[in-house]
C-alpha cells in the first residue's frame, strides 16, 4: 500500500508541475498579446491625434469672398482696362486670418489681355471686410 501511495504522490507532483508549466506558458502568451494590443492601441491613438490636428489646421484657413462687383465696360464681361487700378471689397468668411492676400483677375483671351493683380500685406481677420486695390499688370 505504501508503494501505491508513493506512485500516487509522484504522479500528483508531476501533474502539479505540468500545471505550473502550462500556467507560466499561458502567462507568457498573455503578456505578448497584451504588448501587441497596447502597441496597436498606441498606433491608433497617434493616428487619431494626427487626423484631429489636421482637421484643426484646416479649420483655421481663411476664405475670402468678393463683396463688390467688378467694374466692367460696355462689352459684357470685359474688365475696364482704361483705369490704372480697381477696388474690390473682400470679406474673410473663414475661421483663420488671411495674413498675406494675393490674387489675379484675368479675362478670357478674347477680351482685354491686361490682367489686374494685387498683393496686400495687410491681414484680414475673420468676418472682417476690406477694400483691396488691384493694379494693372505691366506688359
Amino acid at each position: 500500500m505504501e508503494y501505491v501511495m508513493d506512485w500516487a504522490t509522484i504522479v500528483l507532483h508531476v501533474l502539479t508541475l505540468l500545471i505550473v508549466i502550462a500556467s507560466f506558458l499561458a502567462i507568457r502568451d498573455n503578456r505578448n498579446q497584451t504588448k501587441d494590443a497596447l502597441a496597436e492601441g498606441r498606433k491608433q491613438s497617434q493616428d487619431a491625434l494626427a487626423i484631429a490636428r489636421e482637421q484643426i489646421e484646416q479649420g483655421k484657413q481663411p476664405i475670402l469672398i468678393p463683396l463688390s462687383p467688378l467694374p466692367l465696360t460696355a462689352v459684357v464681361g470685359d474688365l475696364d482696362s482704361t483705369v490704372p487700378e480697381l477696388s474690390v471689397d473682400l470679406m474673410n468668411v473663414g475661421t483663420g486670418a488671411a495674413l498675406n492676400i494675393w490674387g489675379v483677375i484675368a479675362t478670357p483671351e478674347s477680351f482685354s489681355r491686361r490682367p489686374f493683380s494685387f498683393s496686400k500685406e495687410a491681414f484680414l481677420s475673420t468676418s472682417e471686410n476690406r477694400t483691396v486695390k488691384l493694379g494693372l499688370v505691366k506688359k
